[in-house]
């Protein structure tokens, strides 16, 4: 629930202070690709691990929604700061790690879909 209620803040604060975003679009899609990959990593570990996460289950559905918001918030961090964030992408689609770089297909994907 935090991971929700911090991202709706920072996407009240990207299009209340879009004007200077484009100083910060790298920070914040940073921190969203970080949260998306131990989002990732715990996902898989608890489905591997742990019988209290089926899916469907409450902890299951929380943890879809934390990546949901969290696409969401990095495909407005594209639209509101613009080259900076484009620049994390970048440098991600050059690691070769291959599911940062499918976060990064489905931000930019819902970006395009959201772009005004």
């Amino acid at each position: 629930a935090i991971h929700i209620s911090s991202m709706a803040c920072m996407l009240s604060l990207m299009n209340g202070a879009y004007p200077i975003m484009t100083k910060h679009g790298g920070k914040i899609l940073t921190e969203v690709m970080l949260l998306l990959d131990r989002s990732d990593k715990d996902t898989a570990y608890l489905s591997e691990t742990n019988l209290d996460f089926p899916c469907g289950s409450d902890n299951h559905t929380a943890a879809n929604v934390t990546v949901k918001v969290a696409l969401y918030c990095g495909a407005v961090s594209l639209i509101v700061c613009g080259e900076s964030a484009e620049a994390v992408v970048q440098h991600v689609k050059s690691t070769n790690l291959q599911k940062p770089i499918d976060r990064c297909r489905e931000i930019c994907e819902l970006s395009k879909k959201i772009r005004p």
